[in-house]
């Protein structure tokens, strides 16, 4: 694990189109994090936890080869010590790191959370297994940033602010997770759930279907009607380039890679929470 080279750059503007982007390894992480340096957040040091050299979301989900779940904790955290005891009854005794990020006060110690692993994961594995981390530090009273669970979300690196701690949790022999294996419930019913959803979104879709080919030769007062009665929302968006992940959507324009958007059970109609999106409505 300490040799594995992963995605990283310097900069939120470090890019494959600048050739700018570099490898970082778990023994350098660690070395950061006992020693860290000070530097400005736009020259900061940033992990893809993914072997696979791109920032592009999509490539992560299509390529990536991830070694590592992180978490980011940004409201009401408590001391840095309580966080790895969290960390510590989720995972078991296996190594792990949390360090303070430059923005973290006495008052509020914002923190990062790194968990080697020990073999890859899939993308579609990596996703899970980050929900399922998120989930569990959300009922151990946390709150974690669930941008986390995006395949080319960028975790910024150890760098000192004015309040800087850091813990670094291992055994002797060099444990680490096993996810697939230390969640396995909770990660087949993740995906039981997801299937569920696909399913009944393809069930509507082939209703619709039938439906049209039953009553292309009925007339209607409305086009609308006639349309609604035709089509399935499900049908649409997937027609028009929008993803499926479960009961969400990703939008064909995405930058973030996030499922934003979901449909209304009550109304039908389409919710979406990115501006990116042409369904978006400001809420």
């Amino acid at each position: 694990m300490n040799k594995i080279k992963m995605c990283s750059g310097k900069g939120q503007y470090a890019t494959e189109r600048n050739n700018a982007l570099e490898t970082i390894t778990w023994a350098k992480i660690v070395d950061m994090a006992e020693e860290p340096k000070a530097e400005d957040k736009q020259y900061a040091r940033w992990l893809i936890p993914s072997t696979h050299l791109s920032r592009k979301f999509k490539e992560q989900e299509q390529q990536g080869s991830f070694h590592l779940l992180w978490a980011d904790l940004d409201e009401k955290v408590p001391d840095i010590t309580v966080v790895s005891e969290i960390v510590g009854a989720i995972v078991g005794d296996v190594e792990y790191l949390v360090y303070l990020t430059t923005s973290a006060t006495q008052d509020n110690p914002k923190c990062r959370i790194l968990i080697p692993l020990s073999h890859a994961l899939e993308p579609k594995q990596w996703q899970i297994c980050q929900e399922i981390l998120n989930n569990f530090l959300e009922e151990n009273g946390l709150i974690p940033d669930r941008a986390s669970q995006r395949c080319g979300q960028l975790c910024f690196l150890p760098n000192r602010g004015q309040y800087y701690d850091f813990v670094h949790a291992f055994k002797s022999g060099d444990q680490h997770l096993d996810p697939l294996n230390k969640f396995e419930a909770h990660f087949q019913a993740i995906l039981d759930q997801e299937k569920q959803a696909e399913l009944a979104a393809q069930l509507k879709i082939n209703e619709a279907k039938c439906k049209r080919k039953e009553r292309m030769q009925k007339g209607y007062d409305s086009p609308i009607d006639w349309f609604n009665q035709h089509h399935s929302v499900e049908e649409i968006l997937i027609d028009n380039g929008y993803d499926q992940r479960g009961i969400s959507f990703r939008h064909p324009n995405t930058e973030s890679g996030s499922y934003s958007a979901s449909i209304d059970p009550a109304t039908g109609r389409v919710h979406s929470l990115s501006s990116s999106d042409r369904l978006y409505t400001e809420g």
